[in-house]
């Protein structure tokens, strides 16, 4: 369970005793794990729905595949016809338009270090290698003092967060 946290300060309620305070906490957990019945209750409630629709839409969904692989058949025998003998990429047909794209071509790569080190270091392809230049966060908090005098540059404090997190318990599974 997450940890309630106060962003803003709102007074509403001030504990007098230790024992208030105890029972604000237990309180605290209460309602916490209320909301989370009933954010489990909503999902529940989504996924159930979304599956009822998902199930309706199916037969719609293999009618539309098919009359998409009906229509590109019928238009790809038919193409130079329709675009004025390959002059545009488009037709336009009473209820809707049909065109041709070309996909740019795209690069995948799979195991990209051995890639780096088999293929483009050891063979002298360093024109496909990039060097990408970031700026260390970690080093400029170890040094403060100079980072702040770079123009641009900000060190915030980390401040203090106050964090109440009730006792519990999770239930065991009996298999």
């Amino acid at each position: 369970m997450a940890k309630a946290k106060l962003k803003a300060p709102a007074l509403t309620v001030v504990p007098q005793s230790v024992e208030e305070c105890d029972a604000m906490i237990r309180r605290i957990g209460e309602v916490q794990r209320e909301m989370e019945r009933r954010q489990t209750a909503m999902n529940d409630d989504l996924a159930a729905r979304k599956a009822e629709h998902e199930a309706g839409a199916a037969p719609f969904k293999s009618e539309k595949e098919g009359l998409l692989r009906g229509v590109q058949a019928f238009c790809e025998s038919r193409r130079a016809d329709l675009t004025n003998e390959n002059r545009v990429k488009f037709h336009r047909f009473p209820a809707g338009e049909v065109s041709w794209r070309a996909r740019p071509p795209a690069v995948s790569l799979r195991k990209v270090a051995d890639i780096i080190e088999t293929c483009l270091r050891r063979k002298g392809f360093d024109r496909f290698l990039r060097i990408k230049h970031e700026v260390d966060k970690e080093a400029m908090l170890k040094e403060p003092a100079i980072a702040v005098t770079i123009p641009g540059v900000a060190i915030g404090s980390a401040g203090e967060e106050f964090a109440v997190k009730p006792f519990e318990t999770e239930l065991e599974e009996v298999a």
